[in-house]
């Protein structure tokens, strides 16, 4: 390879990692929507399980889950 070719990959790769990706809006109000919908399901049935005796670990693994989606469908809707 010349050195030609070298810096015109270089300087490709430095255009790559420098732009920022762009999503239409309904796409990402669908995926924000969906991941706080995972979410808000997923607490609800956390605390419903949490009311029944034996059933606090499934709850606890539940109510994380659901935490995680919820933070997921917020960074879809406004940082990603």
């Amino acid at each position: 390879m010349n050195s030609t070719n070298v810096q015109q990959s270089s300087i490709n790769n430095t255009l790559n990692t420098t732009q920022q990706r762009e999503d239409c809006l309904p796409c990402r109000l669908s995926g924000g929507a969906v991941g706080l919908g995972i979410g808000y399901f997923s607490l609800r049935k956390a605390m419903q399980l949490q009311k029944t005796v034996g059933n606090s670990n499934k709850a606890v693994a539940l109510g994380v889950t659901g935490v995680m989606f919820a933070s997921a469908g917020l960074y879809r809707l406004f940082l990603y």
